[in-house]
């Protein structure tokens, strides 16, 4: 009976340290403020992409017309539509990012030349409009699915033009260099 109550503690103790351990990761990942696994890809969300290369008193976000084809821009959150966009997770950690219109966010032509095009376009599947965040302490960048492996391995980034504070600055494809410019944070995930 002893020995059968010991292997029950035995037990009791791995699993105990378990949910230690998964709890303190989850912990660790709140303080720092990274999104946890569930929140960034088991749900589809609404929010902001917000630039981290913002000034300290204004956010820049993530900006789009209402209209395809059209690029898009940072400009600072207004928190209306057109700074709104949904975060669609369509499996393998990518997501298509769709703003209010039902328009996706799209490297145009499937480009891989730096300063490539971003715009919106009709939902269409292909992998020139499927996204996938890479997440530092800082913030994610995203990659386009077609140019991931870009630039020695290191991909494409969503990109603000040339570390630009300005509003109305061009959002577009560039090699990931790892800048501030190509951070990005989500409001629907924090």
């Amino acid at each position: 009976r002893s020995i059968g109550m010991i292997k029950r503690l035995g037990r009791l103790g791995r699993k105990s340290a378990r949910l230690l351990m998964g709890a303190t990761l989850l912990v660790v990942a709140a303080v720092v403020g990274m999104p946890t696994p569930a929140s960034a890809s088991a749900t589809s969300e609404w929010g902001y992409l917000i630039s981290r290369n913002s000034l300290p008193n204004q956010q820049m976000c993530l900006t789009a017309a209402a209209a395809t084809d059209w690029s898009v821009w940072q400009n600072s959150c207004n928190w209306q539509a057109n700074d709104t966009w949904h975060m669609k997770p369509i499996g393998g950690g990518y997501y298509n990012i769709i703003n209010p219109w039902g328009k996706c966010l799209d490297a145009y032509a499937s480009s891989h030349d730096n300063y490539g095009r971003i715009t919106t376009w009709d939902c269409n599947g292909y992998i020139n409009q499927q996204w996938k965040p890479y997440f530092s302490l800082n913030g994610f960048e995203l990659k386009p699915r077609h140019a991931e492996y870009d630039n020695g391995g290191q991909g494409k980034c969503l990109d603000v033009y040339a570390y630009s504070h300005s509003g109305g600055a061009p959002v577009v494809q560039w090699d990931c260099l790892g800048g501030v410019n190509q951070l990005w944070t989500f409001s629907g995930w924090q």
